[in-house]
């Protein structure tokens, strides 16, 4: 039904909720909007709007009961996201909602500067987001659901993993598209992100990546040119887990978001759309630490670092874990965690590799997980060529436990947060 606006006069700067009853109604909540009128130079006229919460058919005349003491509410981004994710909806049918309730011309990229922090929420849509939470039945037009994401049946968010460091050659495509693999083959709804110009995964899965770069069908694109991700997805490995694929033209995306203050929250604004869709998101991070990888960094909950143990390769993880990702923790994103440390491309006769593995135990092996080395084999580049994850070709292939260890770890920490989530 239509909210019913009731005016009254009250000198009033502020807004306030107030609870009213209608008789032989329920109780039902109301927001008070009010606006202050200029009427000369030292007088005021106030008008306030009492705008019905409620989807009762009819309601008897209102008859206020008392003020709650809410003259100011703040509420945090990720309040704000759990309270549109549990009611399953995407950032732009949440910038409609509040339109429609609140007469205003929010959009999409609003929302998302809300939930990442980036911008202060207003506060009628603090009070709005407060009210509608407290009430037994949502507003009209508002999909039902448990605020917060906690209760059985409701809709959680995808745990999002980066698999990076800016050194080359490492493993960091090989790591990604198995630990997608291995995900997926548990049960979990996996996206695999392929965030590195080079298009590796994209190439490794069996997707042409030109030609998806020709129809503008890339995560470039949906960076930005605000292609809809949920038209550029594809599914790979015969439907067993979901691709969102990079081009060559994804090397143009620091250039471009360099000019942009908000550029590295745009991976997170992206997968707002989605994140409900999936229990796992892994994303391919390119082999430096520009705009692409940073975007990575800020939108996900864990950090994996294959690391090639030769003594080059391992001078880049204190970059990456001590100065990089400690700077993401303090500015953007502090809940974001290092799983481990995954030592690629080992060969145990070799003293060099040897020396490298017993050096990143000793440096890092109190802070974070040292997973067990992946031996160097040729059976992985050949699974590339083959255009499948090389654990579905060859499941017994060199390193095989050391990528399950990875996905086991990954799977009990989403465990342990769905149990949490379940218990608050």
């Amino acid at each position: 039904m239509p909210s019913q606006i009731i005016r009254v006069s009250a000198k009033l700067g502020r807004h306030l909720l107030i609870r009213c009853h209608a008789v032989g109604k329920a109780r039902v909540w109301l927001l008070w909007r009010t606006s202050c009128l200029s009427a000369g130079n030292h007088q005021q006229r106030h008008r306030d709007e009492l705008t019905i919460l409620s989807r009762a058919d009819k309601l008897a005349p209102i008859v206020p009961e008392r003020v709650d003491a809410v003259i100011s509410i703040s509420i945090k981004g990720e309040q704000l996201r759990a309270f549109r994710e549990g009611r399953t909806m995407g950032q732009q049918e949440m910038a409609e909602w509040l339109n429609g309730q609140l007469s205003r011309r929010y959009d999409r990229n609003r929302v998302s500067r809300w939930e990442n922090g980036s911008e202060r929420i207003p506060q009628i849509v603090a009070q709005l987001i407060s009210v509608s939470d407290k009430m037994t039945a949502g507003p009209k037009g508002l999909p039902s659901g448990t605020v917060g994401g906690g209760g059985p049946g409701s809709p959680r968010t995808a745990t999002k993993i980066s698999v990076a460091n800016q050194k080359g050659g490492v493993g960091k495509t090989t790591t990604a598209v198995n630990l997608a693999f291995l995900l997926a083959k548990a049960g979990m709804r996996v996206l695999l992100i392929d965030a590195d110009a080079q298009a590796n995964a994209t190439m490794h899965l069996g997707v042409d990546a030109y030609a998806l770069d020709r129809d503008g069908a890339t995560l470039y694109h949906v960076l930005l040119k605000d292609r809809p991700i949920e038209k550029t997805i594809v599914a790979v490995c015969g439907g067993l887990f979901d691709l969102l694929p990079s081009s060559l033209t994804l090397s143009q995306a620091d250039g471009e978001m360099a000019g942009d203050p908000n550029s590295n929250l745009a991976l997170r604004e992206k997968l707002g759309d989605i994140d409900t869709a999936y229990d796992a998101i892994v994303v391919d991070c390119p082999p430096n630490l520009g705009q692409v990888t940073i975007n990575a960094l800020n939108c996900s909950d864990y950090v994996l670092v294959p690391v090639q143990t030769e003594p080059m390769a391992a001078l880049g993880v204190p970059m990456l874990i001590d100065n990089t990702l400690a700077k993401v923790r303090r500015r953007v994103n502090p809940g974001v965690e290092v799983l481990g440390i995954l030592p690629t491309m080992y060969a145990e006769r070799h003293s060099m590799d040897r020396l490298t593995l017993a050096q990143l135990h000793d440096l890092y092996g109190a802070k974070t997980r040292i997973f067990s080395p992946v031996p160097s084999s040729t059976q992985y580049p050949q699974g590339s060529a083959a255009g499948r994850p090389t654990l579905e070709a060859i499941p017994t292939a060199p390193g095989a436990q050391s990528y399950q260890e990875v996905a086991d770890a990954l799977i009990a920490l989403r465990a342990k947060r769905e149990e949490t989530a379940h218990v608050q």
